[in-house]
């Protein structure tokens, strides 16, 4: 998962050789949202209340970065709208693993400790969001695939590569 909004030149750098390296290999394999969405409910245990975050405001904030994106929002085939799930786990049982090192987030990421990890899913789009675990974000990101849009997208597929090298996928 790449989290700096602002990269420097040599990570940019870094992610391009990545894209080079790596562009011949890859094809278009995009899952759909929903298919996300049952990929995570068969991994990991879900909730739809959290004692953390408010389920209304993960749908509002993907719904806000789904609109406030031309790349997500073209997305949206003609007729419909992006329809948020947003989910929780708690440190229990399959999702201990994210709660524990090595696949614990250092808490500088995140600016704090991480009691419960939040995930939203646009069904429509297969964008999501994952706050608290940068291993969730990339095993939902690899699962996802990529789309011949972000095939043209150096960033994106070198954060694909990345999490794919990670989880050894």
């Amino acid at each position: 998962m790449i989290t700096t909004n602002n990269p420097t030149k040599e990570q940019l750098e870094n992610w391009y050789s990545i894209y080079m390296q790596n562009l011949s290999s890859l094809s278009p394999n995009r899952r759909s949202g929903k298919d996300l969405i049952k990929y995570l409910q068969k991994h990991y245990e879900l909730n739809s209340r959290s004692d953390i975050y408010d389920p209304e405001e993960m749908k509002i904030k993907g719904l806000a970065d789904i609109s406030s994106s031309r790349y997500l929002s073209s997305c949206i085939p003609e007729g419909k709208t992006p329809v948020i799930k947003a989910f929780f786990l708690q440190n229990k049982g399959r999702n201990k693993k994210l709660f524990e090192e090595p696949l614990k987030d250092d808490e500088s990421i995140w600016g704090k400790e991480i009691k419960e990890i939040s995930v939203a899913i646009d069904e429509t789009t297969g964008y999501f969001r994952v706050e608290g675990s940068t291993y969730l974000f990339d095993d939902l990101n690899t699962e996802r695939g990529l789309s011949s849009e972000d095939l043209e997208n150096f960033v994106v597929v070198a954060e694909y590569i990345e999490g794919k090298a990670r989880l050894k996928k």
